[in-house]
């Protein structure tokens, strides 16, 4: 994935992220304002619909009092270590 969030970017020490899915498929992020949502992490996936460029893996937004984190990747059996540092950078940043 590319890291384009410059927290995690400092976090890795480089501009990219490491991910490993061991599902067939899931859910894209679909982001329907951009001006709302950042978008800190794409990359490229393949669908049954076909290959989706720079599709966003990690988004956040502002809801109420709090921030709305939501990601492709989550720490189970296919978590790397990258995927780890930033899982743990958002749970202890919020």
């Amino acid at each position: 994935a590319t890291v384009l969030d410059n927290d995690i970017r400092a976090l890795l020490g480089k501009n990219n992220c490491a991910i490993r899915y061991d599902l067939g498929s899931w859910a894209l992020i679909a982001v329907q304002d951009s001006t709302k949502v950042s978008v800190d992490m794409i990359g490229d996936v393949s669908t049954s619909g076909g290959d989706v460029g720079d599709s966003p893996l990690l988004v956040e937004f502002s809801h109420g009092s709090g921030t709305v984190i939501l990601t492709t990747f989550h720490n189970e059996e296919q978590v790397t270590a990258d995927g780890l540092k930033v899982i743990k950078h958002l749970v202890f940043s919020l």
